[in-house]
């Protein structure tokens, strides 16, 4: 309400950390007579984060005018973003350290237990590229995944084949749904399914899967 802000210093009415904060662009604008932003945020009474963007501008000689938003339904969606966009170049990693491994099979197994775990998915596995068929093999899995050891998918078919065909990051976020899906061997019944290229050195080897259940980010 006005009444509990109107006539009242800033340190009176606002956190000492944001009070501050306040104070500083204040004084930042009278002197430079520019436009000041910034963002805070401030917890409720019920404990929910609220984040908030001040814009502020001179109004006079001693006086400024503040405009706030709520941005707190962007400044989530932006962390969500960010975090899944660290958790995909995580697996992008994890699957390019095939190529310090020996042995391919205990290879694939540690990658795909490994990236699983990192995404906290309930389930991963790889499809192998078989060069004289021309196809992709289902060759190691872990956790609760339901693709037959052996299943083949062909270029360009499902998220496999997908990756196959880009050798880039491919995300579905409702699998179930998405119109692509093949009703066989990738046929997943989770939410949130990504697929990672593997790659040997410059040579495209295969495809790591990872699979999740809602939420559709990975967290």
């Amino acid at each position: 309400p006005p009444d509990q802000f109107i006539g009242k210093k800033v340190t009176d009415v606002l956190p000492a950390n944001l009070a501050s904060l306040t104070i500083e662009h204040i004084q930042r604008a009278l002197e430079t007579r520019e436009p000041q932003t910034y963002e805070y945020s401030l917890t409720t009474k019920i404990g929910r984060e609220n984040y908030n963007e001040a814009r502020m501008a001179v109004n006079g000689d001693n006086e400024v005018v503040v405009f706030v938003r709520d941005i707190t339904a962007r400044t989530i969606r932006t962390r969500q973003n960010e975090k899944y966009a660290a958790q995909l170049e995580t697996l992008r990693n994890t699957g390019l350290k095939i190529s310090s491994q020996l042995d391919l099979q205990e290879a694939l197994q540690t990658i795909a237990k490994e990236a699983t775990y990192i995404a906290k998915g309930v389930s991963g596995g790889v499809h192998l590229l078989n060069k004289k068929k021309n196809l992709l093999e289902w060759t190691t899995s872990t956790g609760d995944i339901s693709v037959s050891q052996g299943s083949v998918i062909a270029y360009g078919e499902g998220i496999a084949g997908r990756v196959w065909e880009t050798e880039d990051i491919f995300l579905i976020k409702n699998h179930v749904r998405w119109g692509n899906h093949l009703k066989t061997s990738d046929d997943h019944a989770f939410e949130t399914v990504v697929g990672v290229p593997i790659k040997w050195h410059d040579d495209f080897l295969g495809v790591l899967i990872v699979e999740q259940s809602p939420p559709h980010f990975f967290s």
